[in-house]
C-alpha cells in the first residue's frame, strides 16, 4: 500500500509506503529528505499511526492511509535546524533530544564565551574596507602591481582617465599626497558623510583594479594554465550539451520544453561559473588577505574586542583557520532581508556550519531602513528560518540593522513585532511537536544596529 500525502497547503508532500509486514517507509523530495529522520510509526491494535514528535500525522488501516493533521512550514524549519545541529544527529529520540538541547542552552547573554577581555560598552559598526589607513591600503595595493588612473592635468585620482601610472610614477610626479587624500577615512574625527562615501567608493574601485591585476598574475602561472586547459575542456562539453538541447527542443511538448529549458539554464550557470573562475579566485585571495591584515592591525593596536559583520562564509572559515581560537574578534554572518526564503534557508544551514568554527557570534540582517507592510509575512518566515539555529547556540546574537526615519517612524517597532510573531509561532510549533516551549530570546541577544 502506498499513497502520496499533501501535508500542508504549501506543497509539502510525502509518499507513505506500507509493506506486507506493516513496516512504514517515507519518501520525500530531495531537499526534504531530512524529515525521514523524524517520522515514526506506532501500532495500536489493527491501526498504525504515524507521528512527528508528539503530533499524530497519519492514520493507516486496511482501507488506506488518511491524513489527520497538517505539518506547518514552521515545524519543518525547526526540525531542519535540529537535524543540522550535531547535538541531534546521534540522538534516537526526538523529544529527548530537543529537551537536552534546550536545557543545555544558558540564556546568559551576548557572546559570553568570547568576552574574556572585558565587555564592550558600545558596538563599532565599521566596514572592512575602512580599517586600513591610506598609506597602508596603498602598500597593500602595490603588492598586486596596481596602476592608478590619474588626471594628468590636476594630479588627482580619476577613474574616467585612460592613463594609468605605477606607484613609482605617481610618487615621481608629486601626486602621492593627492592619491592618499582621495582614499583617506578619518574614523577618529568628525567625518563629512560625502567625503566618507567618496573615499569608500574610491577604495572599492582600487581593490577591483587589484583583483584584475591578480587575475592576470594567476593566468601566467603554470598551475593555472593547467587548470584553464581543464576549464576549456569542461566548457566545450557544456556548450555541446546546450547545442544538443537547442537542436532537439522543437516539436517537444510544453512540459518537456520546460524541463529542457530548466536544464539549459543550469548548464549556462555552470558555464558562467567556469568562465569566471579565475576572477572569482583572484577576488577570494585578495579579500581574504585584506581581511587578514585588517584584523592584524586591530590586534596590533590592542583593540580589546571587535565584532565584524561579513557576508562571505568562506572568508569566515578562512579567518578561523588563520586565527584559530582567537578571542579578540568574532563575526556576524550577514544577509539582506530582501533575499528570498530559499536563500534564507541556505543561510540558516551556513550559520550552523559556521558556528563550528568557534568564531561566529550570530546573524546580522541588513536592509531594514524601510519596511513595507506587505513584507511582514515574508519577514516573519525569514526569521523562522534562522531563529531555531540561533536558539541552539549559547550567547548567539541576532543583530537587525533597522532605523526610524521621518517617513517610517514605527519601523523598528514593526520589525520587532514581526520577530515576536515568529518567536510565538516557533513556540506554538514546539508545544505541538515536543510538549514544551523553546522560550524567548531575551536582550541583549537581540540587538538593533544604527
Amino acid at each position: 500500500m502506498e499513497k502520496d500525502i499533501l501535508l500542508n497547503n504549501d506543497g509539502l508532500k510525502v509518499k507513505c509506503v506500507v509493506d506486507r509486514d506493516h513496516n512504514v517507509y517515507f519518501e520525500f523530495d530531495k531537499n526534504l529528505e531530512f524529515l525521514s529522520n523524524f517520522f515514526r510509526a506506532e501500532k495500536n491494535g489493527n491501526l498504525l499511526f504515524v507521528y512527528l514528535g508528539l503530533k499524530k500525522i497519519l492514520r493507516i488501516d486496511e482501507n488506506g492511509i488518511e491524513k489527520i493533521l497538517n505539518v506547518s512550514n514552521t515545524e519543518v524549519r525547526i526540525l531542519k535546524a535540529l537535524y543540522e545541529n550535531n547535538k541531534f544527529i546521534n540522538s534516537l529520540n526526538l523529544i529527548d533530544s530537543f529537551n537536552v538541547i534546550k536545557n543545555n542552552i544558558s540564556r546568559s547573554g551576548f557572546g559570553i564565551k568570547f568576552l574574556k577581555l572585558g565587555r564592550p560598552k558600545t558596538e563599532s559598526h565599521t566596514n572592512l574596507i575602512q580599517i586600513l589607513d591610506s598609506e597602508e591600503l596603498i602598500r597593500f595595493l602595490n603588492e598586486y602591481d596596481v596602476s592608478y588612473p590619474m588626471n594628468e592635468e590636476y594630479g588627482v585620482l580619476d577613474f574616467n582617465s585612460k592613463k594609468f601610472y605605477t606607484y613609482e610614477e605617481v610618487k615621481y610626479n608629486g601626486w602621492l599626497s593627492n592619491l592618499e587624500n582621495s582614499i583617506r577615512v578619518n574614523l577618529a574625527g568628525n567625518v563629512d558623510p560625502l567625503d566618507f562615501d567618496m573615499a569608500s567608493k574610491n577604495r572599492e574601485k582600487l581593490l577591483k583594479l587589484a583583483c584584475i591585476s591578480l587575475e592576470e598574475m594567476l593566468g601566467e602561472t603554470p598551475e593555472w594554465k593547467k587548470i584553464e586547459a581543464d576549464i576549456k575542456k569542461a566548457s566545450d562539453d557544456i556548450i555541446d550539451q546546450i547545442k544538443d538541447i537547442d537542436d532537439n527542443i522543437q516539436g517537444k511538448s510544453r512540459l518537456e520544453k520546460k524541463r529542457l529549458n530548466r536544464g539549459k539554464n543550469k548548464l549556462n550557470e555552470k558555464l558562467n561559473k567556469l568562465n569566471n573562475l579565475r576572477s572569482s579566485q583572484a577576488a577570494k585571495i585578495l579579500y581574504n588577505e585584506l581581511l587578514n591584515i585588517s584584523l592584524d592591525k586591530l590586534t596590533n593596536e590592542k583593540a580589546g574586542y571587535s565584532v565584524i559583520s561579513f557576508t562571505n562564509d568562506t572568508r569566515i572559515e578562512f579567518m578561523a583557520m588563520k586565527h584559530p581560537n582567537d578571542k579578540r574578534f568574532g563575526f556576524l554572518y550577514s544577509i539582506d532581508k530582501d533575499k528570498g526564503i530559499k536563500k534564507f534557508e541556505d543561510y540558516a544551514k551556513s550559520l550552523e556550519s559556521l558556528f563550528n568554527t568557534k568564531m561566529l557570534l550570530g546573524a546580522d540582517i541588513t536592509g531594514f531602513e524601510h519596511l513595507d507592510k506587505d513584507e511582514y509575512d515574508d519577514l516573519r518566515e525569514k526569521f523562522e528560518c534562522i531563529l531555531p539555529v540561533l536558539k541552539m547556540h549559547d550567547g548567539s546574537v541576532l543583530r537587525i540593522q533597522a532605523s526610524d526615519f521621518s517617513d517610517s517612524t514605527n519601523n523598528i517597532l514593526e520589525v520587532l513585532n514581526c520577530l515576536r510573531e515568529a518567536l510565538n509561532k516557533i513556540n506554538e510549533a514546539c508545544v505541538d511537536l515536543f510538549g514544551s516551549e523553546w522560550g524567548q530570546l531575551n536582550p541583549p541577544s537581540i540587538r538593533i544596529a544604527h
